[in-house]
């Protein structure tokens, strides 16, 4: 788990700021180049920059990307989608995971 692209679909904004802070201070010499970000709060530059980065990956990075975003954002921004989606036939996507699925079974569409 500790190199390409990990995908995290969070439905709770609030929370994952404070996530991605915590993956942030993870970067060090023993785990390599730890990047995280949360795609919702990107301005339209640092979104086609970040489409251009992971579209860049290679099996052979050294890098850990956490990627958290909502669902909406994925669903409303499909360059985003697409580009991991390539990632995933490049086999540079590590994981997918789903935070409080729970609440998205739960409540479906009407859950914000």
């Amino acid at each position: 788990m500790l190199k390409d692209v990990i995908l995290v679909i969070h439905p709770l904004l609030v929370l994952t700021a404070d996530q991605v802070i915590r993956f942030r201070e993870g970067s060090s010499d023993s785990f390599g180049a730890v990047e995280a970000h949360h795609l919702d709060n990107f301005s339209n530059k640092e979104h086609k920059q970040f489409v251009k980065h992971i579209s860049n990956l290679t099996v052979q990075t050294t890098s850990s990307v956490f990627v958290f975003s909502s669902p909406r954002f994925l669903a409303d921004n499909k360059d985003v989608l697409h580009a991991l989606l390539k990632c995933n036939q490049k086999l540079t996507l590590r994981a997918a995971a789903i935070d409080e699925a729970d609440l998205l079974a739960q409540h479906g569409r009407s859950f914000c």
